[in-house]
Order: structure tokens, then C-alpha cells, then sequence
């Protein structure tokens, strides 16, 4: 048995400190601030894209884009705060463009591979044989998911998120994260063992 919070223990990453200073002084084009806002979220950042994304350069180049975007976006931050769920926003826009692209490949022709994300590729390497088995049976039912139904439950079961935070960052109403959130989670069910539910 795997439990949910098992799986969201695969990612971390606490808010900095003084963000809204960092983000002030980013903001009037302080480097060093960037620099620092950068180097304090990119590992979860990769850890995030890598939940979603199973190629590694496709996932470094989102990486890189992401902060790009949001270091010159910067004004439109209208919370300090919410720096991270706003980078992840940034990042998860451009899985999803990636993931149509896929799609719109394979249905021309010119793509066959799947090329889907693995828990088991950025799970903790220490995790015993069992817990490892069942996170591959998991990912096995993941990839079966439509990619908006995947991306809920990740963000609610792998990374940890609070409902609104996930509604907040996938760009959806609270009501329509909950709903992709139970559709994948039923499937999830019938397959893995897996404990507690949803709220919250």
C-alpha cells in the first residue's frame, strides 16, 4: 500500500524568506535577486516539470523557460508570496503546450513515442522495493489519464498541494479541480491501494 502522503513526499520546497523584498528588488532588475529567487526555486521547479514531462531536455528547457517567462512577467505578480504556485502556473503552461504539441505530432504522423513522466524517476532513490512497485503501478494507471485529469491529481497527490493552491495554479475554478481530481482518483483506486481522500 502507498499512501497519498508517501507520494507527495517526493516533493518539497518551503516559501523563502523576505520574498517580497526578493521580489521587489527582481523586479527593478536586480540580478543578484533573480539569481537568488532562481537558484531557491529550481529544484522544485524541475522536480515539478519532471512529474509531468518524461523527456529530461524537454524538461530543462521548460525549466529555463519558465524563469525567463516569469522574470520578465514580473509585474503581473500581484501576491509576493504566491511566487512559487505563480512559477509553477508559468511551468504547467508550458507542459500543457507541449503535451498538444505530442498529441498533434503523433495523430500527423510524425511522432510515435509517449514519452510520459515517471514517479518512479524522481522518486527518492531509498524508497523500499515495495513502495517502489506499487509507485510503478501507479504511474502505469497515470499515463491512462487524460493529461488535465493527471495534472490535477499531481498537484493534489505528488506534490502535496492544498485544493485551492492547485485550482490556483492549474488556472481552474475550485469546483473543476475537484472533479478532475475525483475522476483520476477513482481510476488511481481501482488499481493501487492507496489511502485518504480528497478534502482539503
Amino acid at each position: 500500500m502507498v499512501a497519498h502522503a508517501t507520494v507527495s513526499g517526493l516533493m518539497s520546497g518551503a516559501p523563502p524568506r523576505g520574498i517580497r523584498h526578493a521580489i521587489a528588488r527582481a523586479r527593478e532588475g536586480d540580478a543578484s535577486a533573480r539569481n537568488a529567487l532562481a537558484r531557491e526555486h529550481l529544484s522544485e521547479i524541475g522536480r515539478f516539470v519532471a512529474c509531468h514531462l518524461g523527456d529530461p531536455q524537454e524538461v530543462e528547457d521548460v525549466v529555463q523557460e519558465t524563469f525567463l517567462l516569469a522574470f520578465g512577467q514580473l509585474d503581473r505578480l500581484r501576491e509576493p508570496e504566491k511566487f512559487r504556485f505563480w512559477l509553477k502556473g508559468i511551468a504547467l503552461m508550458r507542459v500543457r503546450q507541449l503535451i498538444r504539441k505530442r498529441k498533434m505530432r503523433r495523430l500527423l504522423g510524425f511522432d510515435s513515442k509517449e514519452d510520459m513522466a515517471s514517479l518512479l524517476a524522481v522518486a527518492d532513490p531509498g524508497l523500499p522495493a515495495d513502495q517502489r512497485a506499487e509507485l510503478a503501478r501507479l504511474d502505469e494507471v497515470l499515463c491512462t489519464l487524460p493529461s488535465e485529469q493527471r495534472i490535477a491529481w499531481s498537484l493534489r497527490y505528488v506534490e502535496g498541494h492544498k485544493l485551492v493552491e492547485a485550482a490556483e495554479i492549474a488556472g481552474c475554478s475550485l469546483a473543476t479541480i475537484k472533479r478532475r481530481i475525483t475522476a483520476a482518483d477513482a481510476r488511481v483506486r481501482a488499481k493501487v491501494d492507496i489511502e485518504e481522500g480528497i478534502d482539503g
